[in-house]
């Protein structure tokens, strides 16, 4: 309650009334500041315009009852007299919102027991308004904790979902390993019946005659270039299972884009045309790695495939240096070298502005779930730089989208071609080499290649066999060819014995793993070519061995 007088509307239309509760309280010297009002209309006005703490009303008014501003001002506390009205009179008024009734007196003896009366119905409004401000107080703090306890659920959710995809990149990239093993495995086998394959082809072409080479020279050809698409397959199985590092070697573009034509075709529907713009009689070179190029133009076809489901238009250019794309890079002041340029582009469904700027990101995928694993994109990133390049994207939603790869360009190659004719490398006179090799196709049919050079050839097939072969004919042994992975003790780890023994012959380590660690110096005068070779590569290697007195180095 105030601490000063209490503001009390007394409404009564009864003038005796209305002095009797004056009287009341002016001699009982009630703290009442009292305004009296004789109808309902003049209540109204002073509540509109005054406040007050109580107000004590007659039910019956020479303008209505009571019951009118019991409706209006709700935010008043009423106490209800009535002296013509019944008991169910004035619950009917409590029910409106008036706080308590009294039963009017001729004699005024309510009176005494008014100011009684108005104390308790001010003590309940104070305690119901200190209730209600406790509820709101409490129903704050639940809505803020309610607030904190979904902020915890979302943050706990939000965990939940990044540990689950955690899970999922974790048990992908366990997959991709055991995957890698595998692939590692077939790669090592197929790199050797791929050395089987080019050392019998080798052989068969340096016994035809003329006529004979003239009547099956295609077929041969055909087995050759076969046999180089192989190679190809391998080495992606490496690059993916992370065993081999790139081979980088001048390539022109446009050749590589022309021959992973015919594999892009095999992959596209007929609903899509696919269209080359390659200067086939003007090489484009670049220095990269022709496995690598050939997968990032295969990711980006499969890609543009999967934008197109209903069919369109694949567009794969090539561009060299000197042209439009110098001269850009010369206008924007980038002190770069001379540039080549890809192209991959379609008609396809386009990407969304909101998510070019993470396509190149690991796992991120917009296809659906099972669909992809989010890393093609991230891969061909990963070799672009690698090649010291960089690819850009531009795309309209509803319209196509279009990569480019800027590959720094260098100058023309040396194409080898000397695989394909039966002759090359130079001639032995009769020097001895003691060839270890485990798998008898391949030491067959270089033992025979090398003894129709001219060489002496020593055949072991396991570790201990080519110790014993070393001890027994000793100097002699101008040069060793082992093969790395070999029975009971490898061809590398004898290597080492004999070094540490003191045996200085060369060596060529031929392997058809990609285990063996470069970043390791070999023993002395030791080469190291990998399979799948051609024999003429072992012959040249044998003749250079041969005529250095000192040196080492490797071919891969």
């Amino acid at each position: 309650m105030n601490a000063g007088p209490l503001r009390v509307l007394f409404v009564d239309d009864d003038l005796v009334d209305r002095m009797a509760f004056d009287r009341f309280v002016k001699r009982g010297r009630l703290p009442y500041a009292c305004v009296l009002a004789d109808s309902a209309q003049a209540a109204r006005k002073h509540l509109a315009s005054e406040c007050f703490d109580i107000v004590i009303t007659d039910y019956s008014l020479t303008d209505g009852t009571c019951l009118d501003l019991l409706g209006e001002f709700k935010n008043v506390p009423f106490i209800v007299v009535t002296g013509t009205g019944s008991e169910e009179t004035a619950v009917e008024a409590m029910k409106l919102g008036a706080r308590d009734y009294l039963i009017k007196d001729p004699d005024g003896h309510h009176l005494t027991v008014l100011p009684a009366t108005v104390r308790n119905v001010l003590e309940r409004c104070a305690a119901e308004t200190e209730l209600r401000e406790h509820r709101e107080h409490l129903e704050e703090l639940v809505k803020e904790r309610t607030a904190e306890l979904v902020a915890e659920i979302h943050e706990r959710l939000r965990a939940e979902e990044e540990k689950r995809v955690l899970q999922e990149q974790l048990n992908h990239a366990q997959k991709m390993e055991a995957v890698g093993q595998l692939a590692s495995g077939v790669a090592h086998d197929f790199n050797n019946l791929l050395t089987v394959i080019f050392g019998n082809l080798d052989l068969v072409r340096r016994q035809l005659s003329p006529d004979q080479e003239k009547a099956i020279g295609a077929s041969l050809e055909a087995i050759w270039e076969a046999a180089q698409q192989a190679i190809g397959v391998t080495r992606s199985l490496l690059i993916f299972a992370r065993k081999v590092p790139g081979e980088k070697k001048p390539i022109d573009l446009c050749e590589t884009v022309e021959r992973t034509m015919r594999m892009i075709r095999r992959a596209l529907p007929a609903s899509i045309e696919l269209v080359t713009e390659t200067a086939k009689e003007t090489p484009i070179w670049t220095h990269a790695d022709e496995t690598q190029i050939q997968q990032v133009i295969m990711n980006l076809a499969v890609n543009a495939r999967d934008a197109m489901p209903n069919g369109g238009t694949l567009r794969i250019a090539v561009a060299g240096a000197g042209g439009p794309i110098d001269e850009g890079v010369r206008r924007s002041g980038k002190p770069e070298a001379p540039l080549v340029c890809l192209t991959v582009s379609d008609t396809g469904t386009g990407i969304p502005p909101r998510i070019q700027a993470r396509i190149f990101e690991p796992f991120f995928s917009t296809k659906p779930r099972g669909a992809g694993t989010g890393l093609g994109l991230s891969i061909i990133h990963g070799i672009v730089k690698d090649h010291n390049g960089r690819i850009e994207v531009g795309s309209v939603v509803g319209k196509g989208t279009t990569f480019r790869v800027f590959l720094p360009a260098c100058e023309p190659g040396v194409e080898a071609e000397a695989g394909r004719s039966p002759g090359g490398g130079p001639q032995g006179k009769g020097e001895k080499i003691l060839l270890a090799e485990d798998d008898d196709y391949i030491g067959t049919v270089l033992a025979t290649r090398l003894e129709s050079d001219g060489y002496l050839v020593i055949r072991a097939d396991n570790g201990q066999s080519l110790l014993d072969a070393c001890r027994e004919h000793g100097d002699s042994i101008r040069l060793f060819v082992l093969d790395v992975d070999l029975p009971k003790r490898s061809g590398i780890d004898c290597l080492k014995d004999l070094r540490t023994e003191g045996c200085q012959t060369p060596a060529i380590l031929m392997t058809g793993s990609m285990e063996v660690d470069l970043t390791e110096p070999l023993p002395g005068r030791t080469r190291l070519l990998r399979k799948p070779f051609q024999v003429v590569e072992l012959t040249r290697l044998i003749g250079e061995a041969l005529a250095s007195p000192s040196g080492s180095g490797a071919a891969e």
